[in-house]
């Protein structure tokens, strides 16, 4: 992962420290969704690029796609007499979670769309129109210029509720990057890009075995256990 995807795994960690604030610690309780506070997270956290000494960058929240897809490609401007304009949108259209310009904001870099809690298993269908429309905008050209973004994401998390030991952590982590994997595969034509996926541990509240005892592990409440849990934060890239 480059420094940017570190921080959009940086800005999932957050919104789960966040949710669970806002929860209590019962995870017990039907995970609800945090959509929103983790397109915030995120933006927050690339939001420290701009202290960096370098070209300072535009974030947008909730961003129309016309917009978005209008600034993926050059506009020609020959002279006054011969303008022409771009007009693109995505088959798709609606609000990008996150979009991120350069500084004059006319020139697209990256768009991140953010899902909720397990979409890969109770809205598999909107997984797959999310990773559509972040292929399209790859797609669009002129006369002149063919589009000139770089990177696009969908960051969600995965959680593992049978997970209760560190030694399980691998498993977790491979298991969810081959499942948005073969999503890709089977639903996405990669024309004009790459892919790969990315994974890293948001949360875990896990045992370790050979430190607990049986008997901390499997107590009259079941405390240890019962509370012990994995999120893994995953990001599917599209980049040329």
């Amino acid at each position: 992962m480059n420094k940017f995807e570190l921080s959009i795994i940086e800005g999932l960690r957050a919104t789960i420290k966040d949710y669970i604030l806002l929860k209590g610690l019962d995870f017990e309780n039907q995970w609800t969704k945090p959509e929103y506070l983790a397109t915030v997270n995120i933006a927050k956290s690339i939001s420290k690029f701009n202290s960096y000494p370098a070209e300072k960058i535009i974030i947008a929240i909730e961003e129309s796609t016309e917009d978005f897809s209008n600034k993926c490609v050059p506009e020609i401007s020959k002279d006054i007499f011969n303008l022409s304009f771009n007009d693109f949108n995505t088959e798709r259209n609606g609000k990008i979670d996150i979009a991120v310009y350069k500084n004059d904001g006319k020139t697209a870099l990256c768009a991140i769309e953010v899902k909720n809690f397990n979409p890969t298993k109770t809205a598999k269908d909107k997984v797959i129109l999310d990773l559509k429309r972040n292929a399209q905008y790859f797609l669009f050209e002129n006369e002149n210029s063919q589009s000139i973004i770089k990177k696009t994401y969908l960051a969600y998390f995965r959680h593992f509720p049978e997970t209760r030991f560190q030694n399980q952590i691998q498993n977790d982590l491979n298991s969810a990057k081959e499942e948005l994997e073969e999503i890709i595969k089977k639903e996405i034509n990669p024309k004009g890009f790459n892919y790969r996926v990315e994974v890293a541990t948001v949360h875990d509240n896990l045992l370790y075995l050979g430190k607990h005892t049986d008997e901390e592990i499997f107590n009259d409440t079941g405390d240890l256990y019962a509370q012990a849990v994995h999120f893994v934060g995953v990001i599917g890239v599209f980049e040329k």
